[in-house]
């Protein structure tokens, strides 16, 4: 039995999957696998898989229908006869309705190809977000870490000066309770940074990814004047105006069913009453009286077209305003971002300077906690200020109907 157990301790320790960790993946290579199995892409390959189906069916539907019949007869007072036919149905001429339709399921399969850029942008955007954000309480959490030691070390000496005389018992209370404060604050992130971890498990499996901020450098210098904005290079745009065009060639296309229909049939077989024989016919329908159903549905059709044009230029006032307003909201955080920084080193020399003079008696509590205070705080919001910057430039960059490798180049 301790042989077998042996055995097997063995080939766990051998077997890579065990002895072998995951290696971090940078940004860039955790937002490829991502995108590489993202349910939104797949699904949306599907409908351009349904789309060409739709277009080649309506293809076959435009050539002759053949039909093969037998049959066999035979009574009490004649012989066995039997007949074979061939018979074809030809449709010949509808006003250029199923050119119409032809061409508005070519449009389809167009908008869907065209939602694909949109789909991958949006795929990206999510998955962008869920990234940064694991950056984002990768770093909140060293800080938080850092200010809990810290503040342990503060108290550990408040304590020793309180025993020798030299500090109030209610300095030492404030420190313990500051201690207990951010180790608080430090569980919450921790399960705030646990949450995103999990959400990209479910995308790729793991969540083991470097922890450093991609494109730090680029977005504090990023400038954006290099940039236009065109709503017609949209692919969301261009996907709906495709859709609205094939709307509208249905709606010319339902119009056409209220006039005659003119179709072709050709029979050709072997008949047991008078041999080879075969025939031809032309033939012209007009819909007279089918309880509205034809104007009904041109109606229907018409609205649907109304609606989707309303739509269309709604989304259109609205693509503009969303460039807009990324542009501007990058600038200000920008500008923000890079005082905080210059604020932060200054409140760093402050903060070790105080936190020395502390330790050799010459300040009290509250003068350290002013300046350490500061110093963290300004440390958490430039934090902050890094994650809004990346998920600023990437809505920017999306604004303008483009990946977010364009806007880093």
């Amino acid at each position: 039995m301790k042989i077998i157990k042996l055995i097997l301790v063995m080939l766990i320790i051998l077997n890579p999957a065990f002895s072998e960790e995951i290696k971090p993946l940078s940004f860039n290579a955790a937002l490829n696998e991502i995108l590489s199995n993202h349910w939104r892409i797949q699904s949306q390959e599907f409908k351009i898989k349904s789309s060409e189906t739709r277009l080649i069916s309506h293809k076959l539907s435009l050539l002759p229908a053949i039909r093969a019949s037998s049959s066999q007869s035979q009574g009490s007072l004649s012989p066995i006869s039997r007949d074979y036919e061939l018979k074809s149905d030809v449709n010949i001429f509808r006003w250029g309705a199923d050119i119409k339709t032809l061409n508005a399921l070519e449009l389809d399969l167009l908008s869907e190809k065209m939602n694909m850029d949109q789909t991958i942008i949006q795929a990206e955007r999510e998955a962008t977000q869920i990234l940064v954000n694991i950056i984002f309480y990768s770093k909140k959490t060293l800080i938080l870490q850092e200010i809990v030691t810290t503040y342990r070390k503060l108290f550990e000496t408040a304590k020793k000066r309180y025993e020798m005389g030299k500090l109030a018992l209610q300095e030492v209370e404030k420190l313990e309770i500051d201690l207990e404060n951010a180790k608080s604050n430090l569980a919450d992130t921790e399960l705030q940074s646990l949450s995103q971890q999990l959400e990209l498990e479910k995308l790729i499996g793991h969540s083991q990814i470097q922890t450093e901020w991609p494109w730090q450098e680029i977005v504090l210098k990023k400038n954006l004047k290099n940039f236009s904005f065109s709503v017609s290079e949209l692919p969301s745009w261009k996907g709906l105006k495709t859709k609205l065009d094939a709307e509208e060639l249905r709606t010319s296309q339902t119009k056409w069913a209220f006039l005659p229909a003119l179709n072709g049939n050709l029979k050709y077989g072997y008949y047991s009453s008078w041999g080879t024989a075969w025939s031809a016919s032309i033939n012209v329908s007009m819909p007279l009286f089918e309880p509205w159903s034809t104007y009904s549905q041109f109606k229907m059709q018409k609205i649907n077209t109304q609606d989707l044009e309303v739509q269309f230029r709604k989304r259109t006032d609205n693509f503009r305003s969303d460039y807009d307003n990324a542009q501007k909201s990058f600038v200000i955080l920008q500008d923000a971002t890079l005082s905080k920084e210059k604020a932060l080193s200054t409140a760093k020399r402050l903060y070790e300077n105080s936190f020395k003079r502390f330790q050799l008696g010459f300040i009290t509590v509250n003068d350290l906690a002013l300046d350490e205070q500061r110093f963290y705080d300004l440390e958490l919001s430039f934090n902050n200020g890094i994650k809004e910057l990346h998920l600023s430039l990437v809505r920017f960059c999306h604004s303008l109907g483009f990946r977010l490798g364009h806007c880093l180049e």
